[in-house]
């Protein structure tokens, strides 16, 4: 890897936490604005060189589009927060918190029996030991 795709890594990672000080101080849009840059940040490396298409980097950026997504389902935005969600899962599938907040938006919005089986997911297929799930 070059450094200059190793520096774009470590801004994208930079953006996140600051994202996650934002999220944390509950100040919203500006946490988007973060996470957006960092998701924008990697699909551009990603584009410009295949080699970067590591498990590693799928799951940073399912990470970002994760943290994005909590964003979304605090400002209520939830239709924006279960695609968050769901891009995240396609980027990367064994990375649970995006099946949490995915399943949180179908909740806010009903879907109750979709979300089941989000959450069915991670309980049963990824047996992952969660209070939480």
């Amino acid at each position: 890897m070059e450094n200059q795709d190793q520096s774009s890594i470590d801004q994208s990672e930079s953006l996140k936490i600051e994202g996650n000080n934002l999220f944390k101080a509950q100040n919203y849009s500006p946490a988007v604005i973060k996470y957006s840059a960092a998701i924008t940040n990697m699909l551009l490396l990603l584009d410009n060189n295949d080699l970067l298409h590591t498990d590693d980097n799928h799951r940073k950026l399912a990470i970002y589009l994760s943290n994005r997504a909590a964003v979304h389902l605090k400002m209520e935005n939830y239709g924006l927060a279960i695609n968050d969600a769901e891009e995240a899962i396609n980027y990367c599938s064994d990375y649970p918190k995006s099946y949490y907040r995915k399943a949180d938006g179908l909740i806010s919005i009903d879907k109750y029996k979709e979300a089941r089986n989000c959450l069915r997911l991670v309980v049963v297929d990824m047996k992952v030991k969660d209070k939480d799930a």
